[in-house]
């Protein structure tokens, strides 16, 4: 009888206890900032819902839709050609064109080195193009194709032969084909392309390049001169000293390859073509 009673309050003041502890301030601090952090994520989960409506709107807004697609930069490539490889949609969103995937379908155009796509808000896309610049044209197995600043060739679909250009022909080779004569080549052009007093960029017509003999040059006035490798300063000097006792250059060959002298003589046949001729020399 007495241990069932003891047992009994023993029970009863256990139960009291943890009646005391659940309601006891450490309990109810636990639930206010239970209570609270629930409060803050469901108030975050609003704001952010807002935020994401919000900016959808600004963003589909008719204030940012695509008017104009604007081109600058090209002399080359026609305004409609860019907008066409660009592929931007009139009316869509500015803010959903994919600067650089536009940037790279325009770039796929062979006269363009470098596409730049920009946004002027609200609503129109500028192409920026920088385009590769023609230094001569190419003349081999595939036909026409041109040279750009860089030594690099490329081949647009239509190479028009009225650029004012020289025509190379022969041995030309890449950076990557034959360093060695690809810089006696950029050698070469430059110096034909600042130094125009003997010999006019615009009056040459062809060059021809030979792995062994070097470089001649055929101008408009049926002139070739046979420069050989290097050293082009001197040579043009001796050359227009030549000249000056000459008074004209017409239909002759001249020829700079020995130290200190210049031989000439008539060209034996001014029919033929500067790149037959070029090409029979060089057999």
């Amino acid at each position: 009888m007495f241990n069932r009673e003891d047992k009994k309050r023993k029970n009863d003041s256990w139960k009291l206890s943890q009646v005391r502890s659940n309601n006891s301030p450490r309990s109810e601090g636990k639930s206010f900032a239970r209570l609270l952090s629930l409060a803050m994520l469901i108030t975050s989960a609003t704001l952010g819902s807002l935020l994401i409506m919000l900016t959808m709107k600004i963003i589909y807004s008719p204030s940012f839709a695509i008017t104009e697609v604007v081109v600058r930069g090209n002399s080359r490539v026609a305004a409609s050609q860019v907008i066409a490889a660009a592929d931007i949609q009139i009316g869509a969103s500015i803010f959903s064109v994919n600067r650089g995937a536009v940037a790279n379908r325009i770039s796929r155009n062979p006269w363009v080195r470098k596409a730049f796509v920009g946004r002027e808000f609200p609503s129109r896309v500028v192409v920026q193009i920088r385009e590769k610049i023609p230094q001569a044209i190419l003349q081999n197995s595939d036909g026409f194709s041109l040279i750009d600043e860089n030594g690099e060739i490329f081949k647009p679909q239509f190479v028009a032969l009225n650029l004012k250009l020289p025509v190379l022909s022969g041995d030309y080779k890449t950076p990557t084909e034959d360093p060695a004569l690809y810089a006696q080549t950029q050698e070469l052009l430059t110096f034909l392309n600042q130094n125009s007093k003997v010999v006019g960029w615009e009056q040459i017509s062809e060059i021809n390049i030979h792995t062994t003999y070097g470089f001649s040059l055929f101008t408009d006035n049926g002139t070739i001169i046979n420069l050989g490798f290097g050293d082009y300063e001197e040579k043009f000097c001796r050359l227009e000293k030549t000249l000056e006792k000459l008074g004209t250059a017409d239909n002759r060959v001249f020829d700079l390859n020995f130290t200190g002298r210049v031989f000439i003589r008539e060209r034996e046949n001014n029919t033929v073509e500067p790149t037959k001729v070029a090409k029979r020399r060089g057999d």
